[in-house]
């Protein structure tokens, strides 16, 4: 593994923002960052591109510190896979900023590449997800008054496959 690509696509509402290496003191070993670019038209989407250059083993190392900023394996589901990884190679940080609100969110998504049986599958993660039986998808649920005065819930579903995550806002009630 080499460069490494990821298609986010976003409902019209939400624009990633990767984390940098200036968000971080010390980071933990296998965070690193991308870059982005986009966004391009696609129906009611928009579609990112984040390219990755990084090149070494899935470890147990980066996996573990993986779950430790997702919050632990009921806060992390693989699109592709919904099972666990064999191993990580790699993990970064995004916050989902809300064109709707104006304001990014309060919990920052965790998104690795790991490792299973023969595939290289993606995983996200985050302390905000309510996720599937299944670990094939997970809901981001904001309630109350703390984005904008007239959103008592806001949620964000995500899903995917091998090669792309989508995040959609899939609930956004004002009263």
């Amino acid at each position: 593994m080499a460069s490494q690509q990821l298609v986010l696509r976003t409902d019209k509402r939400i624009t990633p923002r990767p984390l940098g290496p200036g968000d971080w003191t010390t980071p933990p070993s296998g965070l690193v960052f991308p870059n982005l670019t986009g966004p391009i038209t696609d129906g009611d989407y928009y579609k990112w591109t984040l390219d990755l250059d990084f090149d070494g083993p899935a470890t147990q190392e980066v996996q573990n510190n993986f779950f430790s900023y997702g919050y632990g394996w009921d806060c992390i589901f693989s699109p592709f896979k919904g099972n666990k990884p064999d191993g990580m190679y790699f993990f970064f940080g995004l916050n989902p900023y809300l064109r709707l609100l104006n304001l990014g969110t309060a919990q920052t998504i965790f998104i690795g590449r790991g490792k299973s049986g023969s595939d290289n599958p993606w995983w996200v993660g985050g302390g905000a997800f309510t996720v599937s039986g299944d670990h094939k998808s997970g809901t981001m649920t904001y309630t109350g008054n703390y984005y904008c005065s007239n959103a008592k819930s806001i949620d964000i579903s995500c899903s995917g496959n091998i090669s792309e995550i989508d995040f959609t806002v899939s609930k956004y009630i004002t009263s």
